[in-house]
């Protein structure tokens, strides 16, 4: 058991797998690369002229100005290299090899100068080789066992140029301590890098199972939404019939009236005839009348129910507000004074239906809350190139907790029938705030309530545009289906 969590631990690299996960692989690689190449410049540099002004050494400045310009060339191609579709293609490893490649610098560098200076700078080693082990597991996402190998080439490096160096020249040797620092080193570094490894992946995991539960609860508000636009529709029906009914009923009556005053003429006296045009011009402008009232109607409700659709496009709130009014008349009438005091607001840029449904959600809410002599008043103007629209009801009010809860959706049991809670108004929050703005409350018990949408006169950003396609992508797909 110990040994299959081991190798686990060491060796799996399922995840890897996983777009998402190699393509955060690839950036943090990229970023290693650039991250190494401005480290290898600057602290070349710094090592460079702290040691001239320290110990100016004049025997070896040629071979520390040569070691500079290895690491400044070697900088340059780490920060360059992100640019190429091969690197980019390739960028742990191309990493990697940046790091082993600074290894076979510092360490070469190193042994030369303890070849022609009588002190030992070899002692160096260890520090550079820490300092590249550190940065090559700080910065670049390495798997365990990619950690490793880097280490093994530590090593291998060392002992390649210290025995090759020892062959001809007499100050060059090989140190056991040091490979026995190195190997040691590379094991803790292995070590480190498993528990950032499997940090990076738990952390990989967790976003998307968040993403995951977004989507879910992405998908479990849109098919509310649907629902409630059902209910909603069905609500419009009454009101429907009510608004119909009477230019239907003019209509139908004018006709009659019509073909009756068409009849008596065919037959009536000369003196008659001018009094029954002037009854059928009358009646010609009830039927016109009437047909303008049918076809405002069917306008306005055409606009209203058209929620499944996303167009952004020019509208005028006011316009918006009041086909909202005109539709909930009705049940207005029934529950109090609807009164609408809209200034002269310019045209804004966003989804006219979705803004409808938000303000069909807010009025009917309002109505709700008042009693038989209530009053809701809608008003709108515009503050530091805002559009605000505010809702006042002086109904019975919500308590702070209340007002808290207002915008969390939750679904609730009432005599054994599960219903949805705020969802209304969760949803109307996510649509306004897809149009960049803010709904706010203010209420109290006995004092009303008072709902402010502020909707900013700017075009919705591409994101925030994409965001949406996709929201209300699924109410689609459901509607279809």
């Amino acid at each position: 058991m110990l040994r299959a969590r081991a190798r686990q631990f060491l060796f799996d690299s399922r995840v890897e797998h996983d777009p998402g996960f190699r393509a955060e692989i690839v950036r943090l690689s990229l970023l290693a690369m650039r991250v190494g190449g401005c480290v290898s410049i600057g602290l070349s540099w710094f090592f460079f002229l702290s040691r001239f002004v320290v110990s100016p050494e004049p025997r070896t400045v040629g071979i520390r100005a040569l070691e500079v310009g290895a690491f400044t060339l070697l900088g340059l191609l780490s920060l360059l290299a992100p640019r190429w579709d091969w690197v980019r293609r390739r960028a742990r490893a191309t990493a990697i090899g940046t790091v082993i490649l600074a290894d076979v610098i510092a360490v070469g560098f190193t042994l030369r100068l303890q070849a022609s200076h009588e002190t030992r700078v070899d002692d160096y080693i260890p520090a550079q080789v820490t300092v590249l082990m550190l940065i090559c597991v700080a910065s670049i996402p390495l798997r365990p066992m990619q950690t490793g190998l880097v280490g093994a080439a530590f090593v291998a490096v060392y002992l390649l140029f210290g025995t090759a160096g020892a062959a001809v020249l007499p100050l060059v040797t090989v140190k056991p301590a040091h490979v026995l620092f190195m190997s040691t080193l590379t094991m803790l570094s292995v070590a480190i890098t498993a528990v950032v490894y499997q940090q990076r992946v738990e952390g990989h995991r967790s976003h998307q199972e968040a993403l995951a539960a977004v989507e879910d609860l992405r998908k479990a508000e849109a098919r509310m939404l649907l629902s409630e636009n059902a209910a909603l529709l069905g609500r419009l029906s009454a009101a429907l019939s009510h608004e119909l009914n009477s230019p239907i009923g003019a209509l139908l009556s004018a006709v009659d009236t019509l073909l009756l005053l068409s009849s008596r003429q065919a037959v009536a006296p000369a003196d008659d005839q001018g009094r029954l045009v002037l009854l059928q011009g009358d009646i010609r402008k009830t039927i016109r009348t009437s047909v303008e009232r049918l076809r405002s109607t069917a306008a306005r409700m055409q606009r209203f129910t058209n929620l499944d659709r996303a167009e952004v496009q020019e509208a005028n709130i006011n316009g918006l507000l009041e086909d909202v009014a005109a539709l909930i008349a009705p049940a207005a009438r029934e529950r109090g004074t609807l009164e609408l005091q809209l200034e002269d607001v310019p045209p804004l840029i966003c989804r006219p239906q979705q803004i409808s449904a938000v303000f069909h959600n807010l009025l009917s809410n309002a109505l709700q809350a008042v009693d038989g002599d209530g009053r809701v008043t809608v008003r709108t103007r515009v503050r530091n190139r805002t559009l605000e629209v505010e809702v006042h009801d002086n109904g019975v009010g919500l308590s702070k907790d209340e007002v808290d809860r207002l915008f969390d959706p939750a679904f609730r049991e009432t005599g054994g029938i599960v219903s949805t809670g705020n969802w209304g108004m969760f949803g109307a929050r996510q649509i306004v705030r897809q149009h960049d703005g803010e709904i706010t409350i203010e209420s109290g018990r006995g004092s009303g309530t008072k709902v402010l949408v502020t909707l900013p006169y700017k075009r919705i950003a591409a994101a925030s545009a994409a965001a949406h396609r996709d929201a209300v992508g699924e109410p689609e797909r459901l509607a279809r289906g």
